[in-house]
């Protein structure tokens, strides 16, 4: 089955073991096709896979507190399990002048005994404030020219702090550097390729907290968390703003690394709900627009559904939930809606878009509207002809092919390529899905189940016919088209003339 190139799958699973403790949860390592571990260009990521020795155990310079030194600020909610391998990896990993701090949410005890058992600072927030929350409570007790805020769901690796603070070196200018991630999608993933060992970064909506590590400067600057945000979400997103609208720089500071498990704390308050997920970030989003102008220009994700994208294939086979289509078109929605994107394309892999199409649909401004993706079927007589993939009811309620001129109302649009705002799929709860007869052939297809999920919900359809798209399946159908047009033409014209 077709699937697509954008949903974010969980890379393959491998056993982490630090200080001497083999954990028996699994965390997410980024693997090749084989399961076998990919190195990091800059360190031998092997060294993470192996119980940490004393080889391994650094020796942290003392504070100075008249020179640079971070305080290390990591939050705690759920799972003293992922807490612990974090806050090791931490002590074992971290050779730049530090001092940590831990806050806890709530009042679990076995997180209050493990806490307490390092020698750090210990804040207890009973009453959960929040990431935001937590937050402020650590920069309370920090005295770090540096603050790095970081989830409790990581795991570090050597240098990784030193590889970041190279970039207040690098540039007095930055105010906030994150490293690259094991599971994260967009410019911060280990895979994003780049030349630079420092990647600055011009969208604030791009960058996830997982990892930040912020000046002093640019806090007392912008001000400290906005706690309104509640559990978290979107304040990330906030904090980058105001950094960036104060005129600091953003950063990714590409030789540090860090695994992450990836949203514990959410999986574990919303239940693995992924339909209340949906619903929070749509909150969440909806605050950080409401508090700040995103901008004037619409923000379009683009999504290509590609079957022969290797990382689909490692996905279909370790986490087969995901195929077939419908699925991944869920899939791609469900972590649109967590990201800040005001339209969402998506565009089969083997669709060459007419030149101008995305301009041209945004100009159309409908909240559902397609080209026109052309294939081969028989007519009424039989005959092999190229039919546009846009549909309207006939008189018995049956779908039949429409022929139109500009941008015309449709009850079904292809799934080829088709542009919807964002305010769609946030009133639609599951917006594909294919639809079986009893013998397990398709009644509708994913695309057309959307067509009518969406006329339910009460938004028209639009297909641009002047927007007129090649189709690799069809083999340019339309070009097939025009050339038997010319030769018919022809054909006339000489026996006129003849």
């Amino acid at each position: 089955q077709n699937s697509s190139a954008f949903i974010f799958i969980p890379s393959v699973l491998s056993t982490v073991a630090l200080h001497d403790d083999t954990l028996t949860k699994k965390y997410d390592i980024y693997t090749d096709s084989k399961g076998n571990i990919i190195p990091h260009p800059y360190f031998d990521i092997n060294k993470i896979q192996t119980v940490a020795s004393k080889s391994y155990l650094i020796e942290v310079t003392p504070i100075d507190e008249t020179r640079k030194f971070v305080s290390i600020i990591v939050p705690v909610i759920y799972r003293a399990d992922l807490a612990r391998v974090c806050i090791d990896s931490i002590i074992n990993y971290t050779d730049f002048p530090y001092e940590l701090i831990l806050v806890q949410e709530g009042n679990d005890e076995e997180i209050t005994d493990l806490l307490k058992s390092y020698d750090a600072k210990f804040v207890q927030n009973k009453r959960p404030l929040g990431y935001a929350g937590a937050m402020n409570s650590g920069i309370k007790l920090s005295k770090g020219t540096h603050y790095c805020f970081l989830n409790s769901d990581v795991v570090v690796i050597p240098d990784w702090l030193n590889c970041m603070m190279e970039a207040f070196y690098f540039d007095e200018q930055i105010g906030l550097v994150t490293p690259t991630y094991s599971e994260m999608p967009g410019r911060q993933d280990i895979g994003h390729k780049s030349d630079k060992d420092i990647e600055y970064v011009d969208d604030p909506l791009s960058l996830k907290g997982v990892c930040f590590l912020i000046s002093k400067e640019a806090i007392d600057k912008v001000g400290q968390w906005d706690e309104s945000f509640g559990l978290g979400g979107g304040d990330d997103n906030d904090m980058c703003i105001r950094i960036a609208k104060s005129d600091f720089k953003l950063a990714i500071a590409r030789k540090s690394f860090i695994y992450h498990y990836g949203s514990a704390s959410f999986r574990k308050e919303f239940n693995d709900d992924v339909g209340f997920s949906k619903k929070y970030a749509v909150g969440q989003f909806n605050k950080v627009r409401k508090k700040h102008s995103i901008g004037d220009k619409p923000r379009v994700f683009i999504g290509i559904p590609d079957q022969d994208a290797r990382e689909i294939h490692i996905g279909i086979r370790y986490f087969p939930h995901i195929s077939p289509l419908d699925h991944a078109r869920n899939t791609i929605i469900k972590n649109c809606l967590e990201e800040y994107w005001d339209y969402i394309l998506q565009m089969d892999s083997d669709i060459v878009p007419p030149p101008n199409a995305l301009r041209e649909l945004l100009k159309a401004d409908k909240d559902i509207i397609a080209p026109v993706c052309l294939t081969f079927k028989s007519d009424d007589n039989g005959l092999m002809c190229p039919i546009p993939i846009a549909m309207r009811y006939d008189e018995d309620g049956n779908y039949r092919p429409y022929y139109g001129n500009g941008i015309e109302e449709t009850d079904t649009i292809t799934g080829g390529m088709f542009l919807v705002k964002r305010e769609v799929y946030e009133k639609i709860e599951r917006p594909f899905a294919f639809t079986y007869h009893k013998d397990g052939t398709v009644i509708y297809s994913e695309d057309f189940y959307f067509s009518q999920q969406c006329q339910e919900a009460g938004y028209k359809l639009y297909t641009h016919y002047d927007l007129v798209c090649e189709h690799y399946k069809t083999v340019g159908v339309k070009n097939v088209n025009d050339l038997m047009l010319s030769v018919t033409k022809d054909e006339q014209v000489v026996a006129k003339t003849g």
